[in-house]
């Protein structure tokens, strides 16, 4: 009778494991949900090709105007975040943490202010 009941209690405690695991692959499948459906912010206006602006991230420019090759592109690391540099001839893009801060054309910085 001991042992009916041990087997009992282990069987018991299998489906609980079980229903457990279930619910919480369930809870985990609604959170991706919530992510997947929160609303999306509005697309960015459209813009011609060779053209950028301040603000726009790296790819879009990359879109715009190509990225150049790896051995054109500076990365420095500092406190205030990420200051990427892409070197083309004549030019220079200056992203900061991403987005783009500033260009220079023939030695002359510009923000487009």
């Amino acid at each position: 009778m001991r042992t009916i009941l041990l087997v009992l209690l282990g069987v018991l405690l299998s489906i609980y494991v079980a229903v457990m695991a279930i619910k919480a692959i369930a809870i985990e499948a609604d959170a991706r949900a919530v992510v997947v459906s929160a609303p999306q912010p509005p697309p960015p206006e459209p813009l011609e090709r060779g053209k950028v602006q301040l603000g726009m991230t790296t790819e879009r420019v990359e879109w715009s105007v190509g990225k150049p090759p790896p051995e054109d592109i500076t990365i420095m690391a500092n406190a205030s975040g990420t200051d990427e540099f892409w070197h083309y001839d004549g030019g220079m893009l200056h992203f900061r943490d991403g987005i783009l801060a500033g260009w220079t054309t023939d030695g002359r910085m510009s923000t487009n202010e």
